[in-house]
């Protein structure tokens, strides 16, 4: 999974300013990849595509729980490496 297929560019601005936009999603996208586990980094690709809590639990075989929990650290974390920004 890769930024780019979850991102979506509000057309409003000119398209120098979504290329820049989109570049320092990616930035950030790659940044914050360095510090997730595997696991948290699937679910919360999977859920920024908009997939549901439920369906990423049945796709992975895992709990629903464990699912809350993947994302809630990888919450924590963008958290953390945006402070830190």
């Amino acid at each position: 999974g890769d930024i780019t297929e979850v991102t979506y560019l509000a057309g409003s601005g000119n398209l120098d300013e979504q290329v820049l936009s989109r570049l320092t999603l990616q930035l950030l996208w790659k940044e914050l990849k360095k510090k997730l586990s595997p696991l948290e980094t699937e679910v919360l690709t999977k859920r920024m595509a908009d997939h549901q809590t439920e369906e990423i639990a049945a796709e992975l075989n895992l709990s629903i729980k464990q699912i809350e929990n993947a994302l809630f650290r990888a919450r924590q974390k963008s958290r953390a490496a945006m402070a830190t920004r």
